[in-house]
């Protein structure tokens, strides 16, 4: 497991998407601003309206917001939900775009995931995600999912197209 602070040090998404919301498109608020089903923590706070040049790594911290059936398949349906999230993005770091970038599109072109060993939603989950190459409009992006004990409880990769329209 990377060697990160504990989810008790960074902002939400949501905390940090308030502060920009009056520079935000009302149909982007809805999305962006506001309770989600799953918290997301970044350790490192990429501004998606002004994009530069940033490693293709990044490291999230998620949860379910709010507690969760003592069922193994819906902590597994969530984070398979959740392992979406800011994944395919990754891959647009090293080229100073972002989902905001006019005129430009992405779109996962598949996501595949392994669960190795039980975890807890409602729990907090370190999300290490690096993308190894991002060329001719494709992006390929790894995530390894940690508990807070350390054991890697799942892993994921997804590949998609990122390009100007």
């Amino acid at each position: 497991m990377p060697e990160i602070k504990g989810p008790e040090h960074y902002a939400s998404e949501s905390q940090l998407a308030e502060q920009i919301k009056h520079l935000l498109p009302e149909a982007i608020q809805k999305t962006f601003c506001g309770e989600k089903a799953i918290e997301v923590r970044p350790v490192t706070v990429v501004n998606p309206l002004k994009p530069r040049k940033e490693e293709p790594k990044q490291y999230l911290w998620v949860k379910a917001n709010g507690q969760v059936p003592d069922n193994h398949l819906i902590h597994q349906y969530l984070l398979a939900y959740a392992s979406d999230w800011g994944f395919l993005v990754t891959a647009l770091h090293p080229h100073e775009v972002s989902l905001f970038t006019p005129k430009f599109q992405v779109a996962t072109i598949d996501h595949s995931m392994w669960f190795h060993r039980p975890f807890k939603m409602d729990e907090w989950l370190l999300y290490a995600i690096e993308s190894p190459t991002a060329s001719n409009s494709r992006g390929l992006v790894r995530g390894e999912i940690y508990n807070q004990a350390g054991a890697l409880v799942a892993s994921a990769v997804q590949e998609g197209v990122m390009r100007f329209k």
